[in-house]
């Protein structure tokens, strides 16, 4: 591994000229070519459609499902129109594997094909229709082999097993759906297996089913069936793994004193436990007479997660070390339900709140100066962060905070328990209502706001049920955006799941769908470890990051340890519809972009491309100042192994800045920033340009301008809405960049409510460049901007 390189930085203006792009939509010469074509296309699926239907007779009656294959961009609702007018049913997209030519899956409701091959006979004679057909390919069947999923492809089933599988029934509307599901059951039964699970949604259907090889060869030979592959296999643990004995773990020694610390701002920690004795380092209650006990069993969880990281890889490796320190602080405490008897966690009421975390900070930070992290995982669920709203009190006091004590603050998104799970899921996260949005104090604009995705392992309980995927939103978490429209949740991570489907509340209780943490009752229940879910897991663990960059770099400032977890962030590649468009410079509408960044934020945070750069993947970065009406440079030179090398190419920037709040202004941030990439240009031949010019190409969207510009994703006008600010883009094929020009990075900074001709805005900046191919970037990245790490 490797110290991230230095950004070059140059002191100077310029000019640049663009040039613009046009597209051209296809037209179809040989239009009678194509219609007899297509023609006898249909009338094969005709012909075996009346195949299956004999041969499954006694199972089934299958629909006539198939698949039209589009060459270019079309009206989705135009397109529906059409084909609805033709008898037929859009059913869903499904783009290819390689991410290119998407095709649409349609299903006959007649059961034939006579309205569309009218139609395609008309165009082929006379030129009609020629809106819609101009843009279709062809008409196909559905081969078995593109329904195989990649898990089942890497590892096929053997000729001797008996498997779990999960199939994907295209969501039909109900009445044939739930007809394809029962005669599926029945084939199934017949052949020897057995369908131990479905779940079905608005816009999803899949069904859990134990089968051999042979009957996996005739179900995929359905036309019902959309997908067949193993189970996103959690990694199943058994029960027994939480009481592993203290005797077989190595507990090491308590960290250095001037390790970092993270303040946990909760109920407090339990008393004694073995596993938080060497990462302790202080612990209060506010009001002290509270005591500093956790009497609710939530602080004790969150602390473990905290001090550790993941608990469930220390628990595997029997070693639990410590790197960095907790100081606990007491700010809840548990309170009963005089009517039902249910314990919940409260605050003291007697004094603001506000004051009881700005008192609880104060006085850890004044007795360890090496407090660098806050962790609060609870919030407001009366107050949901939605449209225009203001900035709340405590999210805005967190920012005065963070900016006054120079500490790095991360907070959970908050959980959604009324919530329409498994029917309506993931959909309800993408609604914009108030009911699922971020929580007080999730939307601090200082703080890092965590949103949960589910892990790769639940309990051994749950084998022959569906879980959601690993890496999909779980189901309780909030989604953004934040105020104004800032991009909330900036980051994810795993904080546990739920099935979709329990046969009683007795499994439900014991399903262990939560990821591992410290066990509060570790004495009664003579277990150390236990599970549970929530945001208020995930925020925990990226506050041990955060924690344990600073530990790594120690001279650097709060925006860059920041701007390097946020330049590791990754948007898991498996997401569930309606989040599964294609990013990152696909053409994908901004509104449904959007919903990727409300629910993901930037992704999930990968340590050790954040701690450290190798030999494929560089960080370049820089802390710098800039006066309001600022404009800083900074430039690279990519390699041409980078451009012309097959495989998956990143480029990426990452901008943190630190400006004065204040709720009483119409625009909250004193100052705003904001950067674009320019490619294809020399440093030398670029004129000077003024402010306004300068203003005026930054305001033109990224793919315009007079400027060549690389577009980044999520684009300027939604990521330069708040001060943690990433723009991506991946690149599959050759990307149009002059390797022999460098790439110039432009930072611009703009007054709102300051007007302190001195004003100077700290910043920090990152670059990073990832390539899947094997090319030794980091040592050609480092020739080139070692020698030149600064122009004047």
């Amino acid at each position: 591994m490797s110290e991230h390189l230095p950004l070059s930085y140059y002191e100077t203006e310029f000019t640049l000229v663009n040039k613009r792009h046009s597209f051209d939509r296809p037209k179809r010469d040989d239009k009678k070519g194509f219609a007899e074509v297509q023609i006898c296309n249909l009338n094969k699926m005709q012909e075996e459609h009346q195949r299956k239907k004999t041969e499954y007779s006694n199972y089934l009656d299958p629909n006539l499902i198939f698949r039209i294959k589009l060459n270019s961009k079309v009206s989705e609702k135009e397109f529906i129109q059409f084909l609805k007018r033709c008898d037929i049913q859009y059913i869903s997209p499904s783009p290819t594997k390689n991410g290119g030519i998407s095709y649409r899956i349609s299903l006959s409701e007649t059961g034939d094909f006579q309205k569309i091959i009218e139609k395609i006979n008309l165009y082929g004679r006379e030129s009609r229709y020629g809106d819609t057909f101009d843009l279709i390919e062809s008409f196909e069947p559905i081969p078995p082999e593109d329904k195989v999923g990649e898990s089942l492809v890497e590892r096929p089933l053997e000729s001797d097993e008996k498997a779990y599988l999960d199939l994907e029934l295209w969501r039909m509307e109900s009445k044939r759906l739930t007809d394809a599901i029962n005669g599926i059951k029945k084939l199934i039964e017949a052949k020897g297996g057995e369908l131990t699970d479905k779940i079905i949604t608005n816009s999803l259907c899949l069904i859990r089913v134990r089968i051999d090889i042979e009957t996996l060869n005739e179900i995929l030979s359905l036309p019902e069936v959309s997908r067949a592959d193993r189970p996103p296999h959690p990694v199943y643990f058994r029960q027994e793994e939480l009481r592993i004995p203290l005797s077989e773990i190595d507990t090491g020694y308590p960290p250095d004193p001037n390790d970092p610390a993270i303040i946990v701002l909760d109920s407090g920690i339990s008393s004694g436990h073995p596993l938080l004795e060497n990462g302790i380092g202080d612990a209060i209650g506010v009001p002290p007479e509270r005591g500093t006990v956790d009497d609710v069993g939530h602080g004790t969880k969150v602390a473990g997660v905290a001090l550790y990281g993941d608990i469930k890889k220390c628990r595997d490796e029997k070693n639990f070390h410590p790197e960095v320190w907790v100081l606990s602080a007491k700010v809840m405490y548990a309170a009963k339900d005089e009517e039902t008897g249910e314990v919940y966690s409260t605050y003291d009421d007697r004094s603001l709140l506000e004051n009881q975390l700005s008192y609880a900070i104060r006085s850890l930070i004044s007795r360890h100066h090496n407090v660098r992290v806050v962790n609060i995982s609870f919030g407001n669920e009366a107050s949901c962060m939605y449209k225009g709203k203001q900035q709340p009190p405590l999210a805005a006091f967190i920012d005065e905070l963070a900016h006054e004590l120079d500490l790095i603050f991360v907070v959970s998104a908050g959980n959604n328990i009324t919530l329409d799970y498994p029917d309506r899921y993931p959909h309800y996260l993408c609604e914009d209502t108030e009911d699922n949005k971020i929580i007080e104090p999730a939307s601090s604009v200082y703080a890092i706001t965590v949103g949960s995705i589910t892990q790769d392992y639940v309990s051994q309980v749950l084998e022959s049920r569906l879980v959601p995927h690993t890496g999909y939103p779980s189901p309780f978490t909030r989604t953004g955006p934040g105020l104004n429209g800032m991009i909330k949740p900036e980051i994810v991570e795993i904080g546990g799941t739920y099935p979709y489907t329990a046969p009683s509340s007795y499994m439900m209780e014991i399903a262990q769908t939560g990821v591992f943490v410290l066990n509060p009752k570790w004495i009664e229940e003579r277990s150390l470890l236990t599970t549970d879910c929530g945001t208020s897991f995930s925020s925990p663990k990226v506050a041990n990051y955060l924690a344990r960059l600073h530990k790594k770099y120690p001279q650097y400032t709060v925006n860059t340890i920041k701007a390097f977890l946020l330049a590791s962030a990754r948007i898991p590649d498996d997401r569930p519809e309606p989040l599964n468009i294609a990013l990152f410079g696909s053409g994908s509408p901004a509104s449904e972009l959007e919903l990727i960044n409300n629910t993901y934020g930037y992704g999930q945070p990968d340590f050790a491309y954040a701690t450290d750069s190798n030999s494929n993947s560089v960080l370049l970065f820089s802390e710098n100042r800039i006066k309001i009406k600022g404009i800083h440079y900074y430039y690279f030179y990519l390699p041409e192994s980078f451009l012309k090398t097959d495989g998956e190419r990143e480029i990426s920037v990452t901008l943190v800045y630190n400006p004065p709040v204040r709720r009483t202004r119409m625009d909250y941030l004193g100052t705003k920033m904001e950067f674009t990439l320019y490619k294809d240009t020399d440093l030398q031949e670029i004129e000077p340009r003024s402010l306004e010019e300068v203003l005026a190409e930054s305001e033109e969207e990224e793919d315009r301008g007079k400027i060549p510009k690389i577009e980044l994703f999520p684009k300027k006008t939604a990521r330069s809405k708040g001060i943690h600010q990433k723009g991506t883009r991946i690149y599959t094929r050759l990307p149009k960049i002059d390797a022999s020009k460098p790439l110039v990075l432009e930072v611009l900074c703009r007054g709102t409510w300051i007007d302190d001709e001195d004003f100077t805005q700290n910043y920090s900046v990152v670059v990073t460049l990832r390539h899947s191919a094997q090319i030794n970037l980091y040592n050609q990245m480092r020739e080139r901007v070692m020698p030149r790490v600064r122009i004047r």
